[in-house]
């Protein structure tokens, strides 16, 4: 597993059968360098510094583990990147990883315009820039690319939410303001 702008993620340590698999843990050398102090390092949880952004690590992996199937795990970064890094990083993926599978959670368009009003987000003044409505849009970027899971959050645990989860589960374009898409890339035919 990779997971995708890690930041402070406590994944490994809270799995119970985590040596079963190799984690590894991507994101900036400065956020990397703190991970490693917080963090007791591990033969199983393996850190890689780098931007999503830049393929070296993807081709790093690749040569590391040629036959390796990879889960890519991206939670609460891809809607801080522009459509077209998206776009690029789920394409350089899906190239290098035949078999992979690619999991993301997402902001419609309507809800990333309106980020500033998001309680997690606006007191850091962060935007959102990437918004997703349609999952199947996603599909169009790589030929081999399907749509294989997708939920929404106000669907899960809708007593958590109160009244505003049931306004919102009432009026379809809001329901579908927060979620998680999975996908798997085909092997390529030779």
């Amino acid at each position: 597993m990779v997971s995708i702008g890690c930041g402070l993620d406590s994944r490994f340590q809270r799995v119970s059968n985590h040596n079963q698999a190799t984690f590894y843990e991507l994101d900036l050398p400065e956020v990397i360098n703190l991970r490693e102090k917080l963090f007791p390092a591990s033969a199983k949880d393996l850190t890689i510094k780098s931007s999503m952004l830049e393929t070296d690590w993807m081709d790093m992996l690749r040569q590391k583990h040629p036959h390796g199937r990879f889960l890519f795990l991206a939670e609460g970064v891809m809607m801080y990147f522009n459509e077209e890094q998206v776009k690029s990083v789920i394409q350089n993926l899906a190239q290098r990883f035949p078999g992979c599978e690619i999991y993301f959670d997402f902001a419609s368009k309507w809800a990333a315009r309106n980020s500033d009003k998001h309680e997690s987000v606006k007191r850091t003044k962060a935007r959102f820039h990437f918004g997703l409505n349609d999952p199947h849009t996603i599909e169009q970027w790589f030929p081999k690319l399907k749509l294989i899971e997708r939920f929404y959050f106000i669907s899960e645990e809708k007593k958590r939410w109160g009244l505003p989860g049931l306004i919102m589960w009432l009026i379809p374009a809001l329901h579908k303001s927060f979620g998680i898409v999975g996908y798997k890339v085909g092997e390529i035919s030779k």
